[in-house]
């Protein structure tokens, strides 16, 4: 009996998905959602952008509608008018730093987050040093642990 009942889900799957219509699309996809988070992590990158994007919102909002009127206003002095100036450029800069940086996130699929993580995992080779030969007792860093004995002969 099970086994029919996981047939028919089956083959309504394949069906559905071959059709393009989902048989609960809101549930599948919050399955969906659910999965590759519970797989997949966020990075300290993404979380940092998804809290930055209520903020950057509330600050947008003021840069975009309340700073022209500041600057246009005849009660501000010219270096305040400056220093606003200022901020508002760097406001742009950051906002459209922060919005491709969203847009690369968002853009990526489960297999290159994963392929990234995995080639971020590797370990670094060690940065050469200054001097043209390493010395006889100079010794990689990367390659020996505190467990190891090194013995020359």
């Amino acid at each position: 009996m099970i086994y029919l009942i996981l047939l028919v889900g089956a083959l309504v799957g394949i069906f559905s998905l071959s059709l393009g219509q989902l048989p609960f699309p809101d549930q599948i996809s919050s399955l969906r959602s659910q999965l590759i988070e519970a797989i997949i992590p966020k990075t300290q990158n993404e979380i940092l952008i998804e809290n930055l994007t209520p903020h950057q919102e509330a600050l947008r909002t003021f840069f975009t509608e309340q700073a022209p009127l500041l600057l246009n206003s005849k009660n501000i002095s010219a270096a305040e008018r400056t220093t606003l100036q200022q901020a508002v450029e760097q406001f742009n800069n950051s906002d459209t730093v922060i919005q491709s940086l969203s847009e690369s996130i968002s853009e990526r699929s489960p297999t290159q987050i994963l392929l990234d993580r995995f080639s971020s995992s590797s370990p670094e080779q060690p940065s050469p040093t200054t001097s043209a030969s390493p010395s006889a007792t100079a010794l990689p860093q990367a390659s020996t642990s505190p467990n190891c004995e090194v013995i020359c002969k």
